[in-house]
């Protein structure tokens, strides 16, 4: 393989790695709303959880890049 085909081939995958990192921000945003619609805890309860699942987020992904 030489390195245009190195080069074409990386550039697919960060653009795959643009859109999985656009749709865990998604699922992310999801998992958040249903939090504050299901859970009948305090605010600070489920901020905490929000945060924790931010970070979660966040680790995964630097963790693929």
């Amino acid at each position: 393989m030489n390195k245009a085909d190195c080069l074409k081939k990386l550039e697919g995958i960060h653009i795959q790695l643009r859109q999985l990192e656009k749709l865990m921000e998604e699922k992310l945003e999801n998992e958040r709303s249903g939090i504050i619609e299901m859970m009948g805890e305090s605010s600070q309860e489920i901020e905490n959880k929000l945060q924790y699942l931010e970070l979660a987020s966040k680790d995964k992904i630097q963790r693929v890049s």
